[in-house]
């Protein structure tokens, strides 16, 4: 966890948000250079990557709801690993990565005592 100031983000929220802005760049990205894929994959992860090093879930949380903590290891992991460490994703995996996404963000509203709903749209 890095001190001070954060370039990129910090937090369990703002980490998610941050991550998920870039969804958009990639599905316009896939559709105008089809021929290159796996490049705009690496591409896209290299910069939302970043945004997944300082996320965070709070201590209180840790012990509580340990779904959760796996969670966002995993997306955090293998986010990371393809953007920064070389790793490589199909398009089907990037999207799951982001499907991940949503589902922390369900599963914080529902710790908050919320029901959530993704909606049509």
């Amino acid at each position: 966890m890095s001190k001070g100031n954060s370039e990129f983000g910090r937090g369990l929220v703002i980490c998610l948000v941050k991550f998920s802005e870039h969804l958009e760049r990639l599905f316009n990205s896939l559709e105008r250079h089809p021929h290159s894929e796996q490049f705009q994959i690496y591409m896209h992860f290299n910069a939302a990557s970043d945004h997944l090093y300082d996320i965070e879930v709070p201590k209180a949380w840790k012990k509580q709801y340990p779904e959760l903590c796996q969670m966002v290891t995993t997306l955090k992991s293998k986010t990371i690993g393809c953007g920064h460490g070389g790793d490589t994703l199909t398009k089907d995996e990037a999207f799951d990565l982001h499907k991940l996404a949503r589902e922390i963000a369900i599963e914080i509203d529902k710790i908050l005592g919320l029901k959530p709903d993704m909606g049509d749209w």
